[in-house]
């Protein structure tokens, strides 16, 4: 089916769902090419190391070169988490579409500064795409419950997160292919260049004496020995690019489109703006004619009342029972504002091996990991769907709870591994990794909730 044969509210969930892949790759795109990556920035890393430890750096480089990949993953979440909150001011004062629009945006600027080979800018570009994440987690779930009937809502708020995990999977699969084709293109390359260097011998040999002939020679092996030294780097260069172009063409095209043809903001955001016309139009044009006025009329209502926001939060905890604030709190952090951590749990294990802690992951286990991620959301699909809403919510509690125990006594054998014996290290990495699913599964089925709906069961 063509684009332009989709309906109204098709093309909006459609060109929604590509920012939250594009949220899943920008966060997982760094998780297995980490000796490319260091390569790409060794020039830049390697300065910051001198600048540290001075210039005998041998024994803690690999200990900086561990902080350096914990300081990049860490600077995706941290814009994430200001992502988040600036989202809600956005949503607010401008709409949706215009938040949706800021993601994409911050995407392709953060994505033409991760170009740079220089650390520092390397980072803000990680920071401005992890605004986006945060951008993405918030507002696209909400947008797309908007954008769809009474009976789909359900199914179709759950489309980020099933299409954010297929991002991270994504982002790992084309990790590991991007280092093939890089080094295909870069052999291809040397090969034509050696053809360029044959010709011109030849062109030489024809016109030239003996002497042209010996310099040529000459310079064609000093210019070899110089290739062979930065084959690594061209390689690395080349694969972290175009992991990086990728999202930027998107969110290039992505961005041309939402200006083009999908600036209209959805209804709600109207009615706050007091533009019952335009409110009526959105909503004929994602309902049909029939439902337009009591939608309309329903919409405003709810405009009115306020129940539950952001900015209403504090007032709600103080007025409710005290056995209901302790549900409240954890409703709250599973929703999508704080959407932004969850992969950070989700890649624990990731962080806790470049501090050096524990062995490197291997990326056949990243991948399997971004396989289990994206079963896991479409199981919790499942049961929200065949369970309720309130049952699906006990279900992650109780799956958060048994997460902890494992993180806990992970960390404890941790602590006490110098004594332990290779079963116990074994068990030991049973159990984080277990602690790792159960936490993943549990958050992302908690986070198919909307705050506002899940506090009706309780306040």
């Amino acid at each position: 089916m063509e684009f332009s044969l989709l309906s109204y509210s098709q093309k909006r969930i459609l060109a929604a769902g590509v920012l939250s892949l594009l949220s899943g790759y920008v966060l997982g795109v760094t998780n297995i090419p980490r000796a490319v990556l260091l390569n790409f920035l060794s020039s830049s890393w390697m300065k910051w190391s001198m600048h540290v430890h001075g210039f005998q750096i041998t024994s803690n480089c690999i200990n900086f070169e561990s902080f350096i990949m914990v300081l990049i993953n860490c600077s995706l979440f941290f814009g994430a988490s200001i992502g988040s909150i600036a989202s809600v001011f956005v949503e607010k004062y401008f709409g949706k579409v215009k938040g949706i629009l800021s993601a994409y945006f911050l995407f392709g600027i953060g994505s033409i500064f991760c170009l740079n080979k220089d650390l520092v800018i390397f980072l803000i570009g990680r920071v401005l795409c992890g605004a986006g994440v945060g951008f993405s987690c918030n507002l696209v779930p909400s947008y797309i419950f908007e954008l769809t009937n009474k009976q789909n809502q359900t199914l179709f708020s759950t489309l980020h997160n099933v299409l954010f995990c297929c991002g991270i999977l994504l982002s790992y699969l084309l990790s590991i292919w991007t280092m093939y084709i890089a080094v295909y293109i870069v052999k291809l390359r040397s090969s034509i260049k050696s053809i360029n260097e044959t010709d011109q011998m030849i062109a030489n040999i024809y016109h030239d004496s003996v002497s042209p002939i010996i310099q040529s020679n000459l310079g064609k092996s000093k210019k070899t020995s110089i290739e062979l030294s930065i084959t690594d780097l061209s390689y690395s260069v080349l694969s972290i690019r175009i992991l990086f172009i990728i999202p930027m063409i998107f969110s290039l095209i992505l961005s041309l489109i939402w200006i083009l043809k999908l600036n209209a903001d959805t209804p709600s955001h109207y009615i706050k703006l007091n533009d019952i016309r335009a409110a009526e139009e959105t909503a004929r044009q994602i309902y049909g004619t029939f439902d337009t006025t009591r939608i309309i009329s329903q919409l405003r209502e709810e405009n009115k009342k306020e129940s539950i926001s952001i900015f209403k939060l504090f007032k709600a905890i103080s007025k409710s029972p005290m056995r209901n604030v302790f549900i409240f709190i954890p409703i709250l952090i599973c929703t999508e504002v704080f959407t932004g951590y969850i992969p950070l749990v989700m890649n624990s294990k990731l962080i806790i091996s470049h501090f050096g802690i524990i062995d490197q992951v291997s990326s056949n286990y990243i991948v399997l990991t971004g396989c289990f991620l994206v079963n896991f959301t479409l199981s919790g699909v499942f049961f929200e769907l065949y369970i309720g809403s309130k049952r699906l919510y006990i279900l992650g509690l109780i799956l958060c709870n048994e997460s902890t125990f494992y993180n806990f006594a992970c960390l404890l054998i941790r602590i006490i591994r110098t004594w332990c014996s290779p079963y116990y290290m074994e068990a030991c990495i049973y159990l984080h990794d277990n602690s790792v699913l159960f936490f993943s599964y549990a958050l992302y089925v908690c986070v198919i909730l909307d705050c506002r709906n899940a506090l009706n069961y309780f306040i």
